[in-house]
Parts: C-alpha cells; structure tokens; sequence
C-alpha cells in the first residue's frame, strides 16, 4: 500500500514537472534545453524519494537470463521504433507539443538537451514499470499492465491530441509486458530514453 500511495504521488509529480514545461514559455522565457534539464532533474529527484527502498538495477543483471537480455534489446528497439513514430506524429501536426530542440551551435546546450530528455525517458519507465506495475502486480496481473499505461496516458489527458494519448496507452503496454516478462526495466528504460532523444533530434 505504501509502495503505490508513493508511486501514484511521484507518477502525478513527474506529470505536473511537465506540464509546468509546456507552460514556461509564456511565463519565462528560456531555452528548450533548460526546460528540459530542469525537467529531467526534478523528475530524478522525485524518483530517488519514491525508489529509495527500491533495489538497484544491478540485482536484475545478476540473475537476468538470455531470454531477460533478448527482451531488453526487443525493449530498446521498440522504444527506437516509438520514437520514429512520435516524429512521424509530431511531422503531420498531431504532436505539436513535442517541439524540437532548437539548432544552436552550442555544443554544452545541445549536450544538456540530449542528456535531460534521456533521463527523462529513463525516470518515467522506472517509476511507471519499475515501482507502480510492480506495486500493483501482486493484485492484477497481466491487467495491471494495462492499468499503469492507462494512469500513464491518463496523466497526459487535457493538453496532449487524443492521438498521442492513445498511443502512448499501446506504448505502455508493450513496455509493460516486456518488463514484466523479463523482470527487468532496464532495456524498456533505455528505450524510452532513445525513443525520446529520436523524437527530439531527428
């Protein structure tokens, strides 16, 4: 019970972390790449609190079997493929929101782009599979894959196209059976990490 009440509070924390990102522009001006490492720093901490009584990856590469390491690839493909689909969304006007990074001959701004959006990516699969599928898990199941993708989704309702929304849903579940399947988050992590930087580079 515990494990959930901190997980559902991180989950709604994350989210507003990321709506306030959508909102900066018009209240204070500031470039892509620091919304986004603030973003990505803030997300880390919140995660850190909730995850403190949470083993470290390390316990799932020690008994990880070669199923668990083809699921972790299949898990990072995916993400890649996801990636490539939000780009496709996000080029016909479905996905206004994710807004490119900016180009800029910085070569520190475009580091701390790239760098903020993969924590980003990774925090929200761990606290998403990692600490909310595994506290409800005990309860539902396979269907508890179902309903941490439909609150992931749900988090996004009111400022995102129903498309986006819908797909992140299909996005979820799939990186939840696989970690499920796997008992592992870090390949699902790593892609949605590289799911987001193909997003936000390509």
């Amino acid at each position: 019970g515990q494990a959930l009440g901190f997980a559902l509070l991180a989950a709604a924390l994350i989210r507003v972390l990321t709506i306030a990102m959508q909102l900066a522009p018009s209240v204070a001006p500031m470039r892509r790449e620091y919304q986004l490492l603030l973003v990505a720093l803030g997300s880390a901490v919140v995660l850190m609190l909730a995850a403190r009584n949470v083993p470290a990856p390390t316990a799932e590469i020690d008994r990880m079997s070669i199923t668990g390491v083809l699921l972790q690839i299949a898990g990072m493909l995916i993400g890649l493929t996801f990636g490539a689909i939000f780009f496709a969304l996000q080029s016909k006007g479905l996905a206004p929101w994710l807004t490119v990074l900016p180009p800029s001959d910085n070569l520190a701004q475009l580091g701390i782009g790239f760098v903020s959006v993969a924590i980003f990516g990774i925090c929200e699969e761990v606290l998403f599979r990692r600490l909310l599928q595994t506290a409800v898990d005990p309860y539902l199941n396979v269907g508890g894959v179902i309903l941490v993708a439909g609150i992931q989704a749900m988090l996004l309702t009111g400022y995102l196209s129903p498309v986006v929304v819908g797909f992140t849903v299909f996005t979820g579940i799939a990186f939840g059976l696989i970690a499920r399947a796997s008992g592992s988050v870090i390949g699902v992590a790593l892609g949605h990490g590289l799911g987001s930087l193909t997003t936000y580079f390509l």
